[in-house]
């Protein structure tokens, strides 16, 4: 069977009964190999961020550190990709949802599994306990997300897209970043200043107004202080708030941003507002 050239002995890895191994192709399942051979080009495995890989594997098919480790107790499949001597980013898929992000700013050159509790060593020769807390050595983790673009089932069809929330368990949807972007545009994305979330502020309000959840007014839903039978603990409130922003175009998407520390944020659902208009 052929496929393309592998990029490290470090970059392979059992995923239930098939191997994953890190190619200058993608990141290839070899089922697909042995059935298929390299008549596709494209793994099934990895082809939902197939140009990003491609685009890595080009710039970086020299540097050391490409491995790949699979963390069974976060439900994390991790692919170590170097960006230089000294900087790397990881392809990260989700196991339960097949759905992949990309970790920044987590520079380390090798990882291990230790009593299933993932580890990283750094080029200075440092080790790293990683995945043990929503925060950065202390400093809020930046979460960014650019949302598909949709149409809405009106391809022919300009829409003005003029609010959107997030309902998510952020106890400051305010502190939530929204901003529309149109046809298929790429925003430059850049990190969030410091003023525009503070780790240490409280809830929105002190002591809750009547009727509100831990006084958020974007939050107007009943709290639940028992789980379901599905829970043993309590659901965390969620919160939620329109936010205006503006794009007009035949599909709209969203960039999304917001920074953390010491707890994390389910994201639940988004909203958007817009009009149709017709097609030009």
């Amino acid at each position: 069977f052929y496929t393309s050239e592998p990029m490290s002995y470090r970059g392979t890895e059992h995923y239930g009964a098939d191997l994953i191994v890190m190619t200058r192709d993608g990141y290839m399942n070899m089922g697909q190999v042995m059935q298929q051979g390299r008549t596709v080009d494209i793994s099934q495995f990895s082809m939902m961020i197939h140009n990003a890989i491609t685009a890595r594997t080009e710039d970086s098919k020299n540097r050391y550190g490409w491995q790949a480790k699979l963390v069974p107790s976060e439900g994390l499949f991790i692919f170590n990709v170097p960006l230089s001597g000294n900087r790397f980013e990881q392809h990260v898929l989700n196991t339960s949802t097949m759905r992949w992000c990309r970790f920044t700013d987590l520079n380390v050159v090798c990882m291990e599994l230790h009593s299933d509790e993932l580890y990283g060593g750094a080029v200075d020769g440092k080790l790293y306990k990683l995945l043990s807390s929503a925060a950065d050595r202390g400093e809020p983790i930046q979460f960014t997300c650019l949302t598909a673009y949709q149409t809405f089932g009106q391809e022919g069809n300009q829409k003005h897209l003029t609010a959107a929330q997030i309902m998510s368990t952020h106890e400051q949807p305010q502190k939530i970043k929204i901003q529309a972007y149109a046809d298929y545009e790429f925003p430059a994305i850049t990190r969030l200043p410091a003023e525009e979330f503070n780790p240490n502020e409280g809830i929105w309000s002190d002591p809750p107004p009547p009727g509100s959840v831990k006084g958020s007014q974007w939050a107007d839903e009943p709290q639940t202080d028992k789980g379901s039978f599905w829970s043993s603990g309590i659901i965390p409130v969620t919160t939620k708030g329109w936010q205006n922003v503006s794009a007009y175009g035949f599909a709209v998407a969203l960039l999304v941003q917001f920074a953390r520390v010491n707890s994390g944020v389910i994201w639940r659902n988004t909203g958007l507002r817009f009009h149709s208009g017709g097609a030009q």
